[in-house]
């Protein structure tokens, strides 16, 4: 019996820069997509679900205002990591690009010896957050924001079969992908009329010519806990703390960079 990965993962990833959307801002970490071919063979009367799982190791992201710092933190008081991946619980805990796949391959326990099925598996990620070009509405406006972002890739099969244990997972190859960003922003003034003053806004790409640093650990994988596999993903456990930046040092805060003991 096996599962083996014939082809990839390939994963490739790249920076994108700020939209201003209206009276607001959206800052996305950047983007990325993988895609990897396995083989299922001689799995006989066996039901696997087989994709790539993401996990949200570190993730950093302050905006600087005038007057105030806004922080990405987990709303339920625990650490990173979290999960990462649509709402929806029943595609848990893969994360697909596109509609998620409900498909298991089946295999009859009247196959003949040497039977075998390819599947082709897909992620795309574009993690991004809005934020307000004045906090609040109010006379506060955006400044910089820098963020910091560690993720990990597993491939990973699924045993669905009848009667296998709870968390039947195999993991099969692990890819971690390091983002860094800052952008520095000079608001419009805030007219009393018009809203609409993001275009009249100055961006800065703080180091425009990074690129996101991807380590390929293959076999050498550190496996998260199963109950973090079917725990609240990343898009429900993850929101926004403001602090007036008159209880924080004033210079320019950097948002934590390095806890390598993951990469």
């Amino acid at each position: 019996m096996s599962i083996e990965i014939i082809s990839g993962p390939f994963v490739t990833a790249r920076y994108v820069d700020p939209e201003p959307r209206g009276e607001d801002v959206v800052v996305a970490g950047g983007e990325w997509e993988a895609k990897a071919t396995l083989r299922v063979k001689n799995e006989q009367g066996k039901k696997w679900r087989i994709g790539f799982v993401q996990v949200l190791q570190k993730n950093d992201v302050t905006a600087t205002y005038e007057q105030h710092f806004v922080d990405e933190v987990r709303l339920d008081g625990q650490e990173f990591p979290i999960l990462d991946g649509p709402k929806n619980p029943t595609s848990r805990p893969f994360y697909d690009k596109g509609p998620p796949n409900l498909s298991d391959v089946e295999m009859p326990a009247n196959a003949s010896l040497g039977t075998y099925q390819d599947v082709t598996i897909q992620l795309y990620d574009r993690p991004s957050t809005p934020f307000q070009w004045y906090l609040h509405g109010q006379d506060d406006p955006l400044e910089a924001v820098r963020c910091s972002f560690k993720f990990s890739i597993y491939v990973v099969a699924h045993d669905r079969t009848e009667g296998a244990p709870a968390g039947s997972f195999l993991f099969l190859h692990q890819t971690n992908i390091k983002l860094k960003r800052a952008f520095l922003f000079e608001a419009a003034p805030r007219p009393k009329q018009d809203p609409l003053h993001g275009p009249n806004t100055k961006i800065t790409v703080e180091e425009p010519g990074m690129e996101p640093a991807i380590k390929n650990r293959g076999a050498d994988i550190k496996r998260p806990a199963d109950p973090l596999l079917m725990g609240i993903v990343a898009n429900q456990g993850v929101g926004h703390k403001d602090t007036p930046r008159a209880f924080v040092p004033r210079q320019k805060r950097e948002v934590d960079v390095d806890n390598d003991d993951w990469w």
